[in-house]
């Protein structure tokens, strides 16, 4: 249960909390690999991101249990803040491959659990209080562009200025979870936690296998395409900018109807458009190389992967037992994306200097294309009715 208010600035706070919690997420998925790209090539700037991922496995299911077990779970959340804050102060003290990989890994294990820690804590707010979902998740979208466009004009001359940047992000973002609305955490005071009653939700693991086919090719793409895009498309650096923000902003109207979407497709039918998209992506980004195309591309970027994902948010907040919430929704994080990105930065990274960029994204399109064959065995067979579209 979440501690009754329905005081104005606790929900203002939560509107805080969400848009600069995933803010903060725009500095590491966005900058980062270009920082990297900047002293290292696209093998070892794989293998510095495979290693930051393969943290994210761990942690994020650690930080989700702690959620579960806590007073409030937004105490945890603006613990991992408030961590991030330190350590991405230290990413630019020195530029050497030993560091990045070590530093990289600490940053990780405390902004993995970024996402799953607020979703969890906004889904059930807005079903106890009876608050629309969409419009708070979409200041998250809408600060994710902001930030990605703002970053792009104040890194032009260098990428220094993102470290101070990101520490004062994260300060206005720990003001946000403190005023939030408190969400429990269903197992406090319990002895004992057991994760076995997870593995009763079968079509929940279905969902995280399509979301790690999907994840693949975005992580291969955020990983590599800004240096493609700048190094051997020679196109300007606010290119990037725009292509982030059109990436995100492309969610907005998901979020607005968010609700309406799940009750007329379904969990079945949404995760089948996705799937259909998100391949689509893979080939455009592929075969298209000037900047109207890749701006067109960017628009089914963030929708694509985003959809995925909240169906497994939503079948979490719908179905698994509240002691389990934090917990269900951070293994989204650790396994179709922690392990995925481990093995997309990897492979990514060799695929993209031996085949090229465009070679790397049609073997992603052929990874995703198999989403859809999950989907045909396992998800439009389902007979619980519990990934069909509400009466």
């Amino acid at each position: 249960m979440t501690q009754p208010t329905t005081a104005k600035p606790r929900v203002l706070g939560l509107f805080i909390a969400n848009g600069l919690v995933y803010g903060l997420n725009t500095f590491y998925n966005c900058f980062i690999p270009l920082y990297l790209g900047k002293y290292h090539p696209p093998s070892r700037v794989g293998m510095i991101i495979a290693a930051a991922s393969l943290v994210a496995i761990v942690f994020p299911l650690l930080w989700g249990m702690a959620a579960d077990r806590a007073k409030y779970k937004n105490n945890v959340l603006l613990t991992a803040v408030l961590l991030s804050a330190l350590v991405f102060s230290l990413v630019g003290l020195n530029q050497s491959f030993p560091y990045l990989l070590l530093i990289l890994m600490l940053l990780m294990a405390v902004m993995s659990p970024f996402a799953g820690l607020i979703d969890t804590i906004t889904l059930e707010y807005s079903s106890s209080a009876g608050v629309k979902y969409g419009p708070i998740r979409n200041t998250g979208t809408v600060m994710y562009g902001i930030i990605g466009i703002i970053l792009s004009l104040i890194t032009g001359s260098g990428m220094k200025a993102i470290f101070p940047a990101f520490v004062v992000t994260a300060a206005i973002c720990a003001v946000g979870i403190i005023i939030s609305p408190k969400v429990k955490g269903h197992s406090h005071g319990r002895k004992g936690f057991d994760l076995k009653p997870l593995l009763k939700y079968k079509k929940l693991f279905v969902i995280y296998a399509i979301l790690g086919l999907s994840m693949f090719g975005w992580s291969v793409y955020s990983n590599f395409f800004p240096t493609y895009m700048t190094e051997m498309l020679k196109l300007p650096g606010w290119v990037w900018g725009v292509n982030v923000a059109l990436s995100v902003f492309g969610e907005i109207p998901f979020f607005l109807f968010f609700d309406r979407i799940f009750d007329r497709l379904g969990i079945k039918g949404v995760l089948l458009s996705s799937s259909v998209v998100i391949t689509l992506r893979c080939i455009m980004l592929a075969l298209l190389k000037t900047t109207g195309g890749i701006l067109i591309t960017a628009l089914l970027t963030g929708p694509a992967i985003t959809v995925t994902m909240y169906c497994a948010a939503v079948f979490c907040n719908r179905y698994v037992d509240p002691e389990l919430k934090a917990t269900g929704h951070s293994l989204s994080q650790a396994l179709p994306m922690g392990a995925v990105k481990v093995l997309a930065a990897l492979l990514g990274g060799y695929l993209s200097q031996y085949l090229g960029f465009p070679g790397a994204m049609l073997i992603c399109a052929g990874l995703t294309a198999l989403s859809l064959v999950l989907w045909f065995f396992f998800i439009r067979t389902d007979k619980t009715g519990q990934l069909d579209p509400k009466k």
